[in-house]
């Protein structure tokens, strides 16, 4: 339940991010500079994951690269039966485990690396879910997005540009969601070269079904944050709680890699 889309710039790229989650799950720790792993990401402290260590569902490294998670859910819908019966690991995991490997083995992630690298953890303990990678060489004019896509069977490695945005998922009425999503993105940024404040105002939007809104609003669900990551010559990461009205920001010196 999470929809993301990205702006180009000339020096970088613009990341925007809502999560939405069940009013059920503990409430997430704001994004900190962890010095070691040399990111900015928030904490998730669902039930998964404070039995075994900290989760994280968007990450951007000081060299500028950003690693974001969304489900995959059309797989799982289809296989229900097989997940209703299965003891999964937390897909949080999978983004701190990543940046660990870039920092204790100097392994440069790229999306093959990464692909080498979730192949090694056995995925089948996984639900599905689609990991997008953004270059830390990424501008108007180079870098690229790629999107590692795990289906609970497979994983493939596809490339993502503007003309797959938003990307969006969700847990109830997926096609309807993005086709709603889909139609209001196209209304308001309707430029291939979306301004960064085009993009924050999509992702702040209530429709008047807000079940299919960007900024969602069920009975028993709702979008909890709307993250901003902004890469230039510096690092911002914006932090929005949609629960209490409260923004945070970290921001760090870009360092060339």
């Amino acid at each position: 339940m999470c929809t993301l889309t990205f702006g180009l710039t000339k020096k970088g790229y613009e990341l925007f991010f809502n999560r939405d989650e069940q009013y059920s799950r503990p409430k997430a720790i704001p994004p900190e500079f962890n010095v070691l792993l040399q990111s900015i990401y928030p904490i998730d402290v669902s039930e998964q994951t404070i039995s075994s260590r900290d989760g994280t569902w968007l990450a951007v490294d000081q060299y500028g690269m950003s690693l974001a998670l969304l489900n995959n859910y059309p797989k799982e819908s289809i296989q229900s039966f097989v997940f209703d019966h299965h003891k999964f690991l937390s897909r949080g995991d999978i983004i701190l485990s990543l940046l660990n490997l870039q920092v204790s083995e100097n392994i440069k992630l790229t999306s093959d690396s990464i692909k080498e690298h979730l192949n090694q953890l056995n995925l089948t303990n996984y639900k599905p879910f689609k990991l997008i990678v953004f270059s830390n060489q990424l501008t108007q004019t180079s870098g690229g997005i790629q999107s590692l896509n795990w289906d609970g069977e497979n994983i493939s490695i596809l490339n993502i540009s503007a003309n797959d945005l938003p990307i969006t998922s969700s847990s109830i009425n997926l096609r309807e969601a993005r086709q709603a999503r889909k139609e209001t993105f196209d209304a308001m940024c309707n430029d291939s070269l979306s301004s960064s404040s085009q993009l924050k105002a999509y992702h702040f939007s209530t429709e008047t079904d807000t079940s299919m809104s960007v900024n969602m609003i069920r009975e028993d669900a709702r979008t909890v944050s709307i993250s901003h990551i902004s890469v230039s010559d510096e690092i911002k990461f914006g932090y929005f709680d949609n629960l209490n009205q409260s923004t945070r920001v970290q921001t760090i010196k870009r360092i060339n890699h």
